[in-house]
């Protein structure tokens, strides 16, 4: 796909086909993208920027919401916190795998989380794209889409975790905990970005959390390793 309008198109034909016939900005949001593209490099590319919706809503396991994609060249691949394999860890990565370590005992060194996907942790953040070197430069563009989505999710599968992470995320959380039917369903810290990741991240211990929350549901618990 060379445009981000294009990817629109093919997203409408999946399975989020409902919730995205409530979306009458999100025409609009991708043809400014598009337009942005001329004057500016966009990540992720079209073919990546709705890659967490491979996963349908009823198979949303856990939602880990972050900031805004990787703003630098060859990182940002659409799955939040993720990279493609053969690229350098990114630093909040690598904090996120110090978390992994010190809650499970897990070493983790593979930058690909593809595997998180399948198994249903959609890897979400508050804004789906970003320009080069423009951390939060989308952050308005996305808003409204994001509090919708996110009060979709709670509607059609209100047995979702969510694991916010950041400032942003923590704002859309604090938005919707009072529609989840239980309060042990959302988890709340820092970023784990180098410049954050010690206020709160670091301790949070997320995955057992998120493990401990999927058992008491009957359901699979997520293999982070």
């Amino acid at each position: 796909m060379e445009t981000y309008k294009e990817a629109l198109q093919q997203l409408k034909k999946s399975p989020w086909h409902d919730f995205l016939t409530t979306q009458s900005d999100l025409d609009s949001i991708v043809e400014k993208i598009d337009q942005e593209t001329q004057s500016k490099t966009i990540f992720p590319s079209p073919d990546g920027v709705f890659r967490v919706f491979e996963t349908r809503p009823e198979d949303i396991k856990v939602v880990i919401l972050g900031q805004d994609p990787y703003y630098n060249v060859g990182q940002a691949n659409g799955l939040a916190f993720g990279v493609n394999d053969n690229v350098e860890t990114p630093r909040s990565l690598k904090n996120i795998f110090k978390e992994l370590k010190s809650d499970l005992g897990l070493v983790r060194t593979n930058p690909n989380l593809t595997d998180w996907h399948e198994q249903g942790v959609f890897l979400l953040n508050t804004a789906l794209t970003v320009p080069e070197k423009e951390p939060n430069a989308h952050k308005k563009l996305w808003k409204r889409f994001t509090d919708d989505l996110l009060d979709y999710l709670t509607e059609v599968n209100p047995d979702i975790l969510y694991i916010m992470w950041g400032e942003n995320a923590i704002k859309h959380g604090l938005r919707i905990e009072p529609k989840l039917k239980r309060s042990d369903l959302i988890l709340y810290s820092s970023h784990p970005s180098p410049l954050s990741a010690r206020h709160s991240f670091f301790g949070s211990k997320p995955f057992s959390w998120a493990n401990t929350q999927l058992k008491r549901q009957g359901k699979s618990p997520i293999d982070w390793a």
